[in-house]
């Protein structure tokens, strides 16, 4: 009797044909159908540290602005922090400010979105700088 083209004869002892390497660790050691591998790991429905903070930045908390009391997102209110850092001449600021504006001034060039309040002029100014490796 012989095996037909394309088949392998299966073997008598069906764990002498699985062969012990890297990735494949031995029947007795292998997860069980059902069982995780970290039963006490992260629980289903828990939210992740990264939606954490994208939730709590964008939270509404009430800020004074001059004379007023506005509600703005908590993102925009450090937004606002940042470039009066910026405005009152410290440094880290200043370039932590210049990143963020050369890289909107990017997006916007690419057409992803569009704001009047930057020229075509500004966009391509700071396009020339970031090409230039001026600006990171």
């Amino acid at each position: 009797m012989s095996a037909k083209k394309g088949k392998t004869p299966k073997a008598a002892n069906p764990s002498a044909a699985y062969k012990v390497g890297h990735g494949k660790p031995p029947k007795a050691h292998q997860f069980k159908k059902g069982q995780s591998g970290n039963p006490s790991g992260r629980p289903k429905g828990s939210v992740s540290l990264h939606a954490r903070f994208l939730r709590e930045a964008e939270r509404m908390i009430k800020t004074k602005t001059g004379e007023k009391v506005v509600k703005m997102a908590k993102i925009e209110v450090v937004i606002r922090r940042l470039l009066d850092a910026a405005m009152q001449g410290k440094p880290d600021a200043q370039r932590l400010t210049l990143a963020y504006f050369s890289q909107a001034c990017l997006a916007r060039s690419d057409g992803e979105e569009s704001d009047p309040v930057l020229s075509d002029a500004t966009v391509a100014t700071f396009k020339f700088l970031l090409d230039a490796g001026l600006l990171k």
